[in-house]
């Protein structure tokens, strides 16, 4: 795995709210170069990934084959990564990291859903935490 850097972040505890763990899409793409091949195939779509037909899927299956393959990719490395990322912060996360499972619809605050991984249960000092990982630069 590239070097990496961890930016943490904790919370006020609340009962509904699980902790986050982001990984950034250049860490994931300099994890897997599958992933990051798909990605580029995802670019190169260029205007078309905005097309309603496209959005809509149905309409054009081997673009909808290209985002099954890169969203099952996006899950699989991001989660690999925070659950390696998570047995590096101690005992508790450890134990943790196995129940981590990629979401779409991670994130927190008003209106804001973030694709990241969701670790339920992890508490910092009690609270509930965000970790963002990144390549260093």
């Amino acid at each position: 795995m590239a070097t990496i850097t961890l930016d943490v972040e904790t919370h006020p505890a609340d009962d509904m709210a699980d902790s986050v763990v982001y990984v950034s899409d250049e860490t994931a793409e300099a994890e897997s170069p599958e992933l990051a091949a798909l990605a580029a195939e995802e670019a190169a779509l260029g205007d078309l990934r905005n097309c309603p037909s496209v959005r809509e899927g149905g309409s054009h299956p081997e673009v909808d084959d290209l985002y099954r393959r890169l969203n099952e990719k996006i899950a699989e490395v991001k989660t690999g990564i925070a659950r390696r990322v998570l047995t590096r912060l101690g005992a508790r996360p450890a134990q943790l990291a196995e129940k981590a499972y990629f979401s779409r619809n991670a994130g927190y605050g008003e209106g804001v859903r973030d694709p990241g991984v969701v670790v339920p249960g992890l508490r910092l000092g009690g609270r509930r935490t965000e970790i963002v990982v990144r390549l260093a630069k």
